[in-house]
């Protein structure tokens, strides 16, 4: 049952989450997982690679902090969370599909030590063997490893996307639009459309409005952006929100990231329960410093931040509070807070979550709608018409409102993604 004490933070740096860091040589996004610290008494911090976890440890060891990230540990607030498994596209003939591949040592329970503590690029920031064990101490109660047979219906899904080009448009716009905002803000963002290109009936080809090769060439390498890149953002979606369900945390997202799980989160919302205002989004001004970005840019210690989640409780008792979620309590909480801390002289910063945040009684209504949905005989034969990409909708539509009422600390634009879902009645279709 989702009781908002706990959030998934994924801090890899890239195209679709902080890309601007990616872009500074960071390959991790240290200030999203010290923000998420606020709002959640525990956090799964997700890194994917050893050189993502080497970079994570050394910002701490630096900053002559890292007894404090093992304390973490220690107390059981911090856990890893480790997909044991590479998403990635494959290309063939100039068309990409998406898979889940694993080697039979990430095949294997109770491997990530191996995979990752001894790697060169983390055993080698130790100098001493007794601050290896401490490492493995710390971690060896708090990693969780999910293995790649778990998440096959997230990345059916994925593949199922890129025959709704213009579903799998709104995707490669996020990219599109990050860049504008970044390096062209005062220019008009040009619209993305996809069509599939039909002269092969073997292939399935898709056909951009926009050069991918200018893209990448103003993207810059650092991004690797290729043509690949929107069908693995939108498994790796699939794949943070499998996990929020089968877990049942809340998930704290880099943009554009968050853009793109509110659209799925949204189209199974509609498509399983044929109900619009489900998912929501809250958006509100808080007198409040923005830690992610000064953390990132050392203008806050991690001392600091520990100091201001001590004080922060009340924000983690409003998030836990489905029945009471008033955003005035919020912004007053920010304020009091802020106070507290002497804050008393930075500039409002725009809070932004979304995700089923209309408190208790509205849970209980959408169960009675996923009612039938939730029957054995009607999923499997929903399930075996609609095939396996289907079975990513039914299995996130099944415990959405029920026992996972997810919320989701990221950007989202809602009307974009309902204005799509109704011209296509996505919510009467399973295909």
């Amino acid at each position: 049952m989702s009781d908002h004490t706990r959030t998934l933070v994924p801090v890899e740096t890239w195209l679709y989450s902080s890309p601007e860091l990616r872009t500074a040589d960071k390959s991790v996004d240290v200030g999203l997982f010290a923000e998420a610290l606020l709002y959640y008494d525990h956090v799964l911090l997700n890194v994917s690679t050893p050189f993502q976890l080497a970079e994570l440890i050394r910002w701490f060891i630096d900053r002559r902090q890292y007894g404090k990230l093992l304390r973490l540990f220690y107390d059981g607030d911090l856990q890893l969370f480790d997909y044991s498994f590479i998403t990635a596209p494959i290309e063939r003939n100039g068309v990409y599909t998406i898979w889940n591949m694993q080697d039979q040592v990430q095949a294997t329970d109770g491997t990530f030590a191996q995979r990752f503590l001894d790697h060169p690029e983390v055993d080698g920031l130790f100098a001493s063997r007794a601050d290896k064990k401490e490492l493995r101490r710390a971690l060896s109660k708090h990693c969780i490893e999910a293995k790649a047979d778990d998440f096959r219906p997230a990345v059916d899904n994925a593949k199922a996307d890129t025959h709704n080009p213009e579903r799998f448009a709104l995707i490669l716009q996020m990219a599109v639009d990050e860049l504008y905002r970044t390096k062209a803000p005062d220019k008009v963002v040009p619209q993305v459309q996809a069509t599939i290109d039909e002269t092969d009936p073997k292939s399935h080809k898709i056909v951009w409005n926009v050069n991918l090769d200018e893209l990448s060439r103003q993207l810059g390498p650092k991004l690797g952006f290729h043509p690949g890149i929107p069908l693995t953002a939108v498994a790796i979606c699939n794949r943070l929100l499998w996990t929020s369900a089968q877990k049942s945390c809340d998930l704290y997202l880099a943009r554009p990231m968050g853009n793109l799980v509110g659209d799925k989160l949204q189209e199974v919302a509609s498509r399983v329960t044929k109900t619009k205002d489900l998912v929501d989004h809250l958006q509100t001004e808080v007198d409040f410093p923005d830690v992610q970005a000064l953390v990132n840019a050392d203008q806050l210690g991690f001392e600091a931040v520990l100091n201001i989640r001590s004080k922060a409780k009340r924000f983690r008792t409003w998030l836990q509070s489905e029945a009471d979620r008033d955003r005035d309590s919020l912004s007053a909480y920010h304020s009091e807070v802020a106070k507290e801390m002497g804050f008393t002289r930075v500039a409002g910063r725009t809070l932004t979550l979304f995700g089923v945040i209309g408190g208790a009684a509205a849970g209980s209504a959408i169960g009675s709608v996923l009612e039938p949905v939730m029957n054995p005989v009607a999923a499997q034969s929903v399930g075996a018409a609609a095939g396996a990409a289907a079975g990513y909708i039914l299995g996130l539509g099944a415990k959405l409102g029920a026992d996972w009422k997810p919320v989701i600390f990221g950007e989202w634009y809602k009307d974009r993604i309902q204005s799509y879902l109704q011209s296509h009645e996505y919510q009467h279709r399973f295909e």
